[in-house]
């Protein structure tokens, strides 16, 4: 490869033991009241949507498996909001199973969230989350608070700041949670928050107030953390340029590192914390090199400025590499860059480009030749950019080879795209993302 790219816990929001379980029997109540999983069979059950029959529909229904820290209006509109800008939340409870209607702008955003946000854990293996369509064709909410929420209503109002002497008290979770265990500062987060100025682009562009109980990084200031802790890679297989391959898809990346105190599990810093953001909401819950990864924006750091301690992975690779500036690789540096690039969870097709136009063997053969899944299917497109160089270039300038590459499955979509990202062919860096297309 190129020489360059070479706590404490919150209150638990259920208490006493169930009284009937919703939609079958998916595992049992520990004795703190929290909902533990029996077996990935059970799991399996509990995910297994009821919807295929119903309409798309931009209400969703979201319901909330072992949710051992509580689940309101606040973390709701954080993990949504990344998906695509929202209008209403409506959280509730059913049979002691904890449940969030949520209203997006476009049946665009809803199939979106629909598919990248079900079977994700929205805190470390708690919190699993099964995502339907709803049933409703109206949401309604009769009143802003802790558990219901409609940002249709204007702007509110932000309250005047005054300087902070301390951090407020790390009590887990990303969330500031009060004495009331469904989130006694709900309101302060909210009132500071320009409702609808915050929502942006549906990435993750929060407003100061909401942002800083969000966000995981220095309360008491403005910067919010830039770095996500992936946890339970596959020892051996993956790499700082491996992960760096997979990342990139979600904002640029300035520095990768493993800890070798926590095998399997490394330390990703994006260069803003919306990046951040995005890397989680994407890749939380992907199976890579047969594990399944769990990603978590870290409560201790809002940047890396330590240096970590180095040592040479199981690959014979250094456990530590800089890609700050960048520039060839990293698909953010210019906010035209930013508008190019697809914010998708894992696909089975993978789009490359880069290239010059070749044969669909020399795309199966590159491939082959980093020991990656083969793509079933080759699949070239036409290239927006016409010819890739000026009239008379040669083949050499030539980057107008664009297309797609099919897998049979997610996984080794996945694969195939951390190991044969980036690699050369033809003198030129082939680069790749997941694509939303079909069969």
């Amino acid at each position: 490869m190129d020489s360059n790219f070479s706590q404490s816990s919150p209150p638990r929001h259920n208490s006493g033991p169930p009284n009937k379980k919703s939609r079958g029997d998916y595992g049992s109540y520990d004795e703190q009241g929290g909902y533990d999983y029996v077996g990935n069979q059970n799991l399996q059950d509990f995910l297994e949507r009821k919807d295929e029959k119903l309409p798309p529909n931009h209400i969703l229904l979201l319901t909330v498996l072992n949710a051992k820290y509580p689940i309101n209006v606040e973390v709701i509109y954080k993990v949504c909001t990344i998906v695509g800008k929202i209008k209403r939340i409506v959280c509730f409870e059913r049979n002691t199973v904890v449940q969030a209607m949520v209203e997006f702008d476009t049946l665009e955003n809803a199939s979106k969230a629909r598919t990248s946000l079900h079977g994700c854990d929205i805190y470390n293996n708690c919190c699993t989350m099964k995502v339907e369509y709803s049933k409703m064709e109206n949401l309604r909410v009769r009143e802003n608070g802790p558990m219901s929420w409609d940002f249709t209503q204007g702007k509110m109002e932000r309250e005047e700041r005054r300087p902070v002497i301390l951090n407020e008290p790390e009590m887990g979770g990303g969330v500031a949670m009060g004495e009331n265990s469904r989130g006694g500062d709900f309101m302060g987060g909210m009132r500071s928050m320009d409702m609808m100025g915050s929502m942006g682009d549906g990435r993750g562009q929060f407003g100061p107030g909401m942002g800083e109980r969000m966000g995981g990084g220095e309360r008491g200031g403005w910067e919010r953390s830039c770095v996500v802790v992936v946890h339970n890679l596959s020892q051996g297989e993956v790499n700082c340029d491996r992960l760096f391959n997979l990342v990139c898809q979600y904002g640029n990346v300035s520095k990768i590192f493993f800890m070798k105190t926590k095998p399997g599990c490394a330390m990703v810093e994006m260069a803003d914390h919306d990046g951040a953001q995005r890397a989680v909401a994407n890749l939380q819950g992907a199976v890579l090199f047969g594990n399944k990864v769990q990603l978590d924006i870290s409560k201790k750091h809002t940047r890396i400025t330590n240096a970590p301690l180095e040592f040479d992975l199981p690959d014979g690779s250094s456990s530590v590499k800089d890609y700050f500036g960048n520039n060839r690789l990293n698909r953010f540096n210019t906010p035209e860059m930013a508008k190019k690039n697809r914010i998708l969870a894992p696909t089975k097709v993978v789009h490359f480009y880069g290239i010059p136009r070749v044969s669909d063997q020399e795309i199966e053969d590159l491939f082959s030749e980093y020991v990656a899944p083969q793509p079933n299917k080759v699949k070239w497109v036409e290239s927006k950019r016409g010819d890739g160089g000026s009239a008379g270039a040669g083949r050499d300038d030539d980057r107008s080879g664009v297309g797609l590459a099919y897998f049979d499955s997610v996984e080794e979509a996945t694969e195939a795209l951390v190991l044969v990202n980036h690699r050369e062919l033809e003198g030129k860096t082939i680069k790749l993302c997941f694509s939303p297309a079909t069969y």
